[in-house]
């Protein structure tokens, strides 16, 4: 065990702090390193639930590579590199420039989302008798979509990395705002009305959405 020893002048008691990047042991100058050492393998124990715990919350790295699988909705997609200038689908294949590849994906992936949630939100509005006044993204790492009073409906592109009920659970969610600008009963029972089963796909996306991200 790898144990980074940080002094401060204004400290009076030993800390440790268990990251992704490892542990740091911050304590007052005047105590021994061999005695710091030896307190914090009294706490290997806890060291060692605590880094499970953050190996278990890294999402998947994705590196970009030829041959690398992509997950799209409920698709798995394999990336090729090519000449192309820009990324484009070719069946199963994401096909994509082999400089700047990472970037050239994002941007099919947000040519996508808004290709995906067009559609499907002026379907959802209709039915709740509102409309939707454009679709754009947004790329707040906290949230997943927003929806104006005026009628802008924003979707994160990494949605489009989980399934397609998550996709359609988040739409229902924002076109539901159209009505009611609040998480009121009255708003959850517009998202009933266009997903009855959006329960199951919200408790998936609070649970697991840290997943769907290409920045690990």
């Amino acid at each position: 065990m790898v144990v980074t020893i940080r002094r401060s002048q204004k400290r009076r008691t030993i800390a440790l702090r268990v990251t992704r990047d490892g542990v740091t042991l911050h304590a007052p100058y005047g105590i021994a390193e061999e005695e710091l050492l030896r307190w914090a393998r009294s706490k290997q124990d806890w060291i060692e639930k605590t880094r499970r715990h953050f190996a278990a919350r890294t999402p998947p790295s994705y590196t970009f590579t030829d041959g690398e699988r992509l997950p799209y909705l409920d698709e798995t997609l394999t990336l090729r590199l090519t000449s192309r200038r820009d990324a484009q689908r070719v069946g199963p294949v994401l096909e994509a420039p082999c400089e700047g590849t990472k970037d050239a994906v994002r941007a099919w992936y947000e040519r996508e989302t808004i290709a995906f949630f067009t559609p499907l939100a002026h379907e959802m509005a209709a039915r709740l008798g509102v409309t939707v006044r454009a679709i754009k993204l947004t790329h707040a790492k906290t949230r997943w979509g927003s929806c104006t009073a005026s009628g802008v409906l924003r979707f994160n592109p990494r949605i489009l990395l989980g399934t397609s009920r998550l996709a359609v659970y988040l739409c229902a969610h924002e076109v539901a705002h159209l009505r009611e600008l609040n998480h009121s009963p009255r708003f959850w029972r517009h998202v009933a009305a266009l997903m009855p089963s959006y329960v199951g796909a919200r408790e998936q996306l609070k649970g697991e959405g840290w997943r769907l991200t290409f920045d690990a």
